[in-house]
């Protein structure tokens, strides 16, 4: 059913109004529409909303598979007949479906021995994926059009040229393997070691990186740069270079500002990747202004990347304790239609965040607009605790957040009577999992909450019992990672 939902949603968002196989009958059997019409409304989402809606039962028998299979190959087949140049905004998509259109059709030329047309496509085809380094694309059509001219009607330029051409693509080839390979090793470090920075490197990523570093500024390839810049921009995430994180990002910038019609990933992702680097240098105003200069790419609205810049957006302005605006975009997020329909463990951090918003609304230091159309719920700390389940069970410190802001709304709620339990909860939490470098500021902080009963909530009193804590939160530098920023929502020391 998955296959069924996703071709429907592309052939119904190209605008075909009618499923058309040239070289069949283009109706469709009165299931098949009723099928493919529950489809494109969101009426059939299961097998069981298609069982019940088309044979009024509840089982899958062979009649059933048999439509959905014929109706799979239907929207397969239509896919070709999709309009390239309504296809999408950029040319760069536009472009290379083209080009894969064009290869489908030489593949079955040849195949029906019509082997000069399929060569004459061949070269139409070269000259769109050669201008878009689509080499991957341009490896397959320069073999096919070096062995056509070079056995099969021999052409000695055509041969040569091609021949060298295809040597040349194997080459860029090989290099964007290599740094593919290299991106990915450092980013699944990231996903694995999210509370350490310590990794090895094999011989083959070492070899690769020598072969990233001698021909990054030789070569002019979209691919090959995109996946070298990346697996530059991790390492130096990793090894918590954040001088040359911002240099390699400027770099990548420049660069990707230069493909002119090109997809915007390399230039959208390493803009917000140099808002980043300047996150973690503490140039937070450089930091929020690059963020802009992403905004005004225009991400689809709702879509991951529209909430991956508001969450950058968001956790700068509260670096700067610039609260208010921080609210503004927090409130853009949670009132968007798409917000409920995200991923649990990408909806649950603005939940937090919102529940940070709530403690600064009852301090002052946020303003609610009173005839506001958008306004947050109001807050229910036992509907927050469990609207975060995931966080809930975090053992790898995401948790001290919610243990954290559950504390301080007892306390400016001045139920002291119940803070106790809840800090020696906290305590017992820091004594298992906050035991590393990196959990070391969360575990200074809880240590000063702790001692709020012992100066019997005293704020002259409290600032000799922690003392020692308070220093050694000073000294520690506030990791810049994305788990750091969803378990520090406010940086402690302006927390505390």
């Amino acid at each position: 059913m998955e296959d069924l939902i996703a071709l429907t949603e592309v052939v119904s968002k190209q605008k075909v109004k009618q499923i058309e196989i040239i070289t069949e009958d283009a109706h469709l059997s009165n299931k098949t529409s009723e099928l493919y019409d529950g489809l494109c409304k969101g009426i059939i989402k299961t097998d069981n909303d298609a069982l019940r809606l088309l044979y009024n039962q509840n089982h899958v028998d062979s009649k059933y598979r048999k439509l959905k299979r014929r109706l799979r190959n239907k929207l397969i087949n239509t896919l070709f007949f999709i309009d390239v140049q309504k296809f999408s905004r950029y040319e760069y998509d536009k472009v290379q479906t083209q080009a894969f259109h064009l290869i489908s059709a030489i593949r079955i030329l040849k195949f029906k021995a019509k082997t000069q047309t399929a060569m004459n496509l061949a070269e139409d085809a070269f000259k769109l994926t050669s201008k878009f380094d689509l080499d991957l694309l341009s490896l397959f059509l320069c073999q096919e059009l070096s062995f056509h001219y070079g056995i099969f009607n021999y052409n000695k330029k055509k041969d040569i040229l091609y021949s060298n051409l295809v040597t040349k693509y194997q080459h860029l080839i090989n290099l964007t393997v290599a740094a593919r390979q290299c991106f990915k090793f450092f980013a699944q470090q990231i996903n694995i070691q999210k509370t350490s920075t310590e990794f090895t490197l094999s011989p083959k990523i070492k070899e690769s990186l020598i072969l990233i570093d001698e021909n990054l500024l030789i070569l002019d390839s979209f691919p090959f740069k995109y996946n070298a810049f990346n697996a530059l921009y991790f390492q130096s995430y990793l090894n918590k270079d954040y001088e040359e994180l911002e240099n390699i990002s400027k770099k990548a910038v420049n660069y990707f500002k230069t493909k002119k019609g090109f997809s915007k990933i390399g230039e959208f992702s390493f803009i917000q990747k140099l808002g980043i680097s300047y996150q973690a240098l503490g140039k937070y105003e450089e930091a929020i202004n690059t963020y802009q200069e992403v905004l005004n790419l225009k991400p689809r609205e709702g879509g991951v990347p529209w909430y991956n810049i508001r969450n950058h957006l968001f956790n700068s302005h509260f670096a700067k304790a610039e609260y208010q605006i921080a609210y503004k975009y927090l409130l853009e997020v949670i009132s968007h239609s798409s917000f409920s329909k995200i991923f649990a463990t990408a909806r649950e951090p603005w939940l937090v965040k919102e529940a940070y918003i709530h403690l600064l609304i009852k301090m002052h230091k946020v303003i609610e607009k009173q005839k506001s159309t958008k306004k947050l719920r109001p807050f229910r700390i036992n509907r927050f605790l469990n609207e975060v389940p995931h966080f809930s069970k975090d053992k790898r410190g995401l948790n001290v957040a919610i243990l954290i802001i559950h504390v301080l709304f007892l306390f400016i709620n001045k139920k002291e009577d119940l803070i106790e339990d809840r800090l020696n909860a906290l305590g017992q939490y820091s004594f298992r999992y906050l035991r590393n470098d990196e959990t070391l500021r969360s575990n200074a902080f809880i240590k000063m909450l702790q001692k709020l009963p012992d100066a019997d909530f005293h704020p002259v009193r409290l600032q000799r019992y922690v003392v020692k804590y308070h220093k050694r939160l000073k000294e520690t530098p506030m990791n810049i990672s994305e788990q750091a920023a969803e378990i520090e929502i406010i940086p402690y020391e302006h927390l505390w």
